[in-house]
């Protein structure tokens, strides 16, 4: 929904921006931080039938941070995961998200977010095995930065490359050059500009509120890019899946296993995708212990937490 434009200006904007600046063991150097690590495994679809499994063919981790200061609370929240190409049949992968909202007595005040991920347009499996025939010495990156304040949701889109050598197994050394090349060329980049109403989270900070969220059924919305996307969810127990957590060592409380079937939908008309996490209810740690999606036709990713 459009409405007045409110006090939102470009230099607010490009300040908003400049607290983005602080590397990645900044952001995180204080205390309380929660952390998962997790396993990647893998299911290739035809016909939305599994053909292929592989476990542990990359990774990823979840963290989080919640500082309180004069009435506000400012939580800090990142999510990463990628292929290892020497356990995914060369395939080269990954993404990246990071977020910082600030949080007022009237809800969400202030986002700010960057991110990038492999640039993949393949819609197929065939069309995936061609891509890994034509791997050359450069990998394709797409970057964000935004930011979200009073109803405005503004953001820049930018392209760059790494050595195609750059793979999940080298994060530590790809996240720096990546947030350098997003800051060198987000200023050079169209600035998309969204005002509304529902303009007042980003996704990280959507996906917590619906674990931290009581209620069986939720939704709510968020803006990520120029769009405004809705997320539906519904939490139920799991008894099997908790199990195996149990099994695992991940839990020593099954019974407080919930599992979300969430689904993310653009508000401008798409048919939306659906995920599932797991977390347990009422613990210090609220990060999920496992995420399943689907981000391709052709391929189901799961995330298991390696420890707790």
């Amino acid at each position: 929904m459009l409405f007045n434009r409110p006090s939102f200006n470009r230099r607010m904007f490009l300040q908003t921006i400049a607290a983005l600046t602080s590397p990645l063991p900044a952001i995180f150097a204080m205390k309380p931080l929660l952390r998962r690590d997790y396993r990647a495994d893998a299911v290739i679809l035809l016909f939305s039938l599994p053909i292929y499994t592989r476990e542990g063919v990359g990774g990823g981790f979840a963290a989080a941070r919640l500082q309180n200061d004069a009435g506000q609370s400012v939580e800090s929240l990142q999510f990463a995961a990628g292929s290892d190409p020497d356990r995914a049949r060369g395939l080269n992968r990954l993404g990246f998200i990071q977020e910082t909202v600030t949080t007022d007595a009237g809800g969400p005040a202030e986002s700010i977010y960057t991110g990038f991920m492999t640039a993949s347009e393949e819609e197929s499996f065939a069309q995936a095995k061609s891509a890994l025939e034509k791997n050359g010495d450069k990998l394709q990156y797409q970057g964000i930065e935004g930011a979200i304040h009073a109803g405005a949701a503004r953001s820049r889109s930018v392209r760059f490359e790494t050595p195609a050598s750059w793979n999940w197994t080298r994060f530590a050394e790809l996240y720096p050059f990546a947030e350098r090349m997003i800051r060198q060329a987000a200023p050079k980049g169209k600035e998309v500009v969204l005002y509304a109403r529902s303009a007042t989270r980003s996704f990280l900070s959507a996906m917590m509120q619906t674990i931290r969220d009581p209620a069986e059924k939720t939704e709510c919305t968020f803006v990520y890019g120029g769009s405004e996307h809705k997320l539906s969810a519904e939490k139920r127990p799991d008894g099997k899946v908790a199990k195996r957590l149990a099994d695992r060592g991940l839990t020593l409380f099954p019974e407080r296993i919930i599992a979300v079937h969430g689904k993310l939908q653009d508000l401008r008309g798409s048919r939306g995708s659906k995920f599932r996490i797991w977390f347990e209810r009422g613990s210090d740690n609220p990060l999920p212990l496992r995420i399943e999606f689907q981000p391709k036709a052709f391929l189901a990713l799961a995330f298991e937490a390696e420890h707790v």
